[in-house]
């Protein structure tokens, strides 16, 4: 009698504590990386893992940027420089870091840009990005008219496959 209490309290105790396991299991789903959602209606673009979303408007773009999860990705962590080519003219492009939202930067372009040939150019590098993440050496390229673009961008920009 005694036997059947113990294995009825066994087996209870052992399929609850599974039930718990289970819960926390699927709570603590694993995040997909190589997300390509836009969350401000921009275009996405990456540099290593790092993806960056450009918005904005013929005078002023928004850069965001996100780890290879999508999460927010604070641009304290990254070193990053700006610059605008036009043909063979180059010129730094100066940029606001916002103060509410970590993971974004202001740029005012110079209203005399020609939009159909000027290309935004990003370096980065990493500065204390998480653990495996990184950002490759070479610049990402912003064609600025692709800003504006329905589907001008190409997703994988700057991707190294």
């Amino acid at each position: 009698m005694e036997y059947k209490k113990l294995i009825i309290c066994g087996f209870v105790v052992g399929a609850l504590s599974y039930g718990v396991a289970a819960e926390k299991t699927k709570s603590a789903k694993p995040k997909m990386a190589h997300m390509h959602e836009s969350k401000h209606d921009g275009k996405i673009y990456m540099l290593g893992d790092v993806h960056f979303e450009v918005t904005g408007d013929p005078k002023m773009i928004m850069i965001y940027s996100y780890d290879r999860y999508g999460d927010d990705m604070d641009f304290n962590k990254l070193d990053i420089k700006l610059a605008l080519v036009e043909l063979t003219n180059r010129r730094d492009l100066k940029f606001v870091k916002d103060k509410k939202e970590t993971n974004l930067v202001h740029v005012m372009l110079p209203s005399d840009l020609n939009k159909d040939t000027a290309v935004v150019e990003l370096k980065a590098k990493n500065v204390d990005l998480p653990k495996g993440q990184s950002v490759a050496g070479y610049p990402l390229k912003i064609k600025v008219k692709d800003i504006h673009a329905k589907d001008g961008a190409d997703p994988h920009a700057g991707h190294n496959m």
